[in-house]
């Protein structure tokens, strides 16, 4: 819910809670709360004009990334990329096709035995 919040805020903008509320989609009362953990976590910092109001503390890019660990009930492991080798443009294994004029001739004969 945390990361609903940030991914709906712009460095430099400045949001009360019912437009973080709104534009996150997670409900009032949650965001109150979530508000306060994300301000004594620095991610957001808070100023008073009318009412309280929040704006990005770190741009997306200085912010550090945080890798979820799968759950116990999860059966995705997280696994390692290999890199892939490059090989020749893939070719399908080819049959050349019964020409047409082998096909009619082969039909001519069975009909010439056939009279």
């Amino acid at each position: 819910m945390k990361s609903a919040i940030l991914d709906c805020m712009d460095k430099g903008g400045w949001y009360d809670r019912q437009a973080l509320s709104d534009l996150s989609g997670v409900a009032r009362k949650k965001v109150d709360g979530l508000v306060v953990e994300l301000v004594n976590e620095g991610l957001l910092v808070m100023r008073k004009a009318r009412a309280f109001e929040f704006g990005l503390a770190l741009t997306r890019s200085t912010a550090p990334a945080v890798r979820i660990e799968p759950t116990a009930k999860s059966k995705v492991t997280a696994r390692v990329a290999k890199p892939t080798i490059a090989t020749g443009p893939y070719r399908p294994e080819w049959t050349p096709m019964m020409a047409y004029g082998a096909y009619a001739c082969s039909l001519q004969q069975l009909c010439e035995e056939m009279r």
